[in-house]
């Protein structure tokens, strides 16, 4: 919804854009993505304008969803270093900062984004807490916790050139690093079959829900092989549609390692995306 509104304004539908907006925000009230001043002529404010805390220093006090938003806010009046200031307090520690919901992590990134496409010193610093969360992600001196929103951060900054956040997933596998298994999910999508049986080889079965699929048996109750198969589809397109991406990537790296010809790669894939096999429809 958030990126239909930003298209629709920057296509000058505005009228069309604050509508999509309207409706958006009665489905979606807690989204991080809609509160705050979304388009220029929003009327909808921040619940307070907070003041500019500096960076240099500890704020317990301040609220990061909060200043993201004031952030926001700053970059559509083209207030720009003191948007660049909000963004700065809130990675001030080189991870997000911990008032900031995971949920809220992506979208801050994104935002950031936004102000790097039209302030160069936002597009510099960007770059530099990038490598600071990449950084943090290997630092086993720090929590599970922040190790994974460092992750987390570094994945949502990089979506343009996912063979990044692969790359940093497999470096992970590589060290044998238990963090392989909590971010799993963020970047198998973009994982090769190949990428994930060297993960899975690493950490046999990992946390899934579902046994590890190796072999089809053909019984008179199972049905034969395409009946299974196509059960092993709706099985894949299932996981993806109620959200769980990693358990869907795990059984379809299953179903590829049994089924390897072309034309079932594609309808695991097609399941991948959430399609149910046309003969069980």
């Amino acid at each position: 919804a958030y990126f239909l509104v930003k298209a629709l304004e920057q296509a000058g539908e505005m009228a069309d854009a604050t509508m999509v907006l309207r409706q958006a925000r009665t489905m979606h009230t807690d989204s991080i993505w809609l509160n705050g001043r979304v388009l220029a002529n929003d009327r909808r404010q921040p619940a307070s304008r907070q003041h500019l805390p500096s960076t240099s220093r500890s704020a317990p006090n301040e609220d990061a969803v909060s200043m993201l938003f004031q952030a926001r806010a700053d970059m559509r009046s083209k207030e720009y270093e003191q948007s660049l200031e909000r963004f700065r307090w809130i990675f001030r520690s080189g991870l997000p900062d911990a008032s900031l919901p995971d949920r809220a992590i992506a979208s801050s990134i994104v935002f950031w984004h936004e102000l790097a496409r039209v302030y160069a010193p936002a597009a510099a610093e960007l770059n530099a807490t990038c490598a600071s969360m990449r950084s943090y992600t290997f630092d086993q001196s720090q929590s599970s916790v922040q190790r994974r929103r460092a992750f987390q951060a570094y994945v949502a900054a990089t979506s343009a050139s996912d063979q990044a956040a692969t790359t940093l997933f497999m470096e992970l596998v590589e060290a044998s690093d238990p963090l392989s298994r909590d971010v799993v999910s963020l970047v198998q999508p973009q994982l090769t079959p190949e990428q994930f049986a060297q993960f899975e080889q690493r950490f046999p079965n990992g946390d899934r829900a579902f046994p590890r699929v190796t072999s089809v048996r053909t019984t008179e109750a199972m049905g034969d092989e395409r009946q299974q198969f196509v059960t092993l589809l709706t099985l894949i397109a299932m996981q993806h549609r109620i959200g769980n991406s990693s358990e869907a990537h795990a059984i379809a790296a299953d179903a590829k390692r049994i089924w390897s010809n072309a034309n079932a790669n594609a309808e695991i894939d097609a399941a991948l995306r959430g399609e149910i096999p046309k003969s069980n429809q």
